[in-house]
């Protein structure tokens, strides 16, 4: 295994988790495997998921997301969540990720406070995000992994990521450059004396 250094002054998390590695001999290895619930297994390899995740980039880059702006993921653990995280950081838009679990009050605070521009799902999620919505006055794109058909409200995603090209050449990132945005509960306790 070859040393990881980085190159030409890129800080790019998703370029080093993608292209990098296919750079350096490894895309046919396997990147991930996931596991579904009823116990089917799909393996991806290095290239695989550097061509799924340039997909999201360039779906997003042509959707006008750009640098600085915030996308969240709010998907359960399925390959998908792996594809547009990165794709995300590709564009060096930042990522951030909310639990399948939360509820819309949960959804609201940390996609209004963040004000993110787009949010990517899947079917079963969208009726708590919907009901989140209407406090969600920065939010341009609902963006459906497992969408047939667009509406006023949600893209869905397969056709337009069926169109959107596999190579997508990552901008240099610099060192200090915003990537993940990560919401986290702090329980203080006051004791009056």
């Amino acid at each position: 295994m070859q040393p990881f250094k980085i190159t030409c002054n890129q800080y790019n998390i998703a370029y080093y988790c993608t292209r990098y590695q296919c750079l350096n001999g490894n895309s046919q290895k396997l990147a991930f495997r996931y596991i579904g619930h009823k116990g089917d297994s799909c393996d991806y390899s290095f290239e695989d998921l550097d061509g799924q995740s340039n997909r999201y980039a360039n779906l997003l880059t042509q959707l006008g997301i750009k640098k600085g702006d915030i996308v969240f993921t709010f998907l359960p653990k399925m390959p998908e969540q792996f594809f547009a995280f990165l794709g995300i950081l590709k564009t060096q838009a930042v990522a951030g990720t909310l639990y399948s679990n939360f509820g819309e009050e949960a959804l609201a605070d940390r996609l209004g406070d963040s004000r993110a521009v787009a949010v990517i799902t899947k079917k079963s999620l969208l009726k708590k995000l919907m009901r989140a919505l209407p406090q969600l006055e920065h939010l341009k794109y609902i963006l459906v992994v497992d969408g047939t058909e667009n509406d006023e409200k949600a893209l869905a995603l397969p056709p337009m990521l069926s169109n959107a090209s596999d190579k997508f050449e990552v901008s240099v990132t610099g060192p200090d450059a915003p990537s993940v945005l990560h919401y986290t509960l702090y329980f203080g306790f006051y004791r009056q004396a």
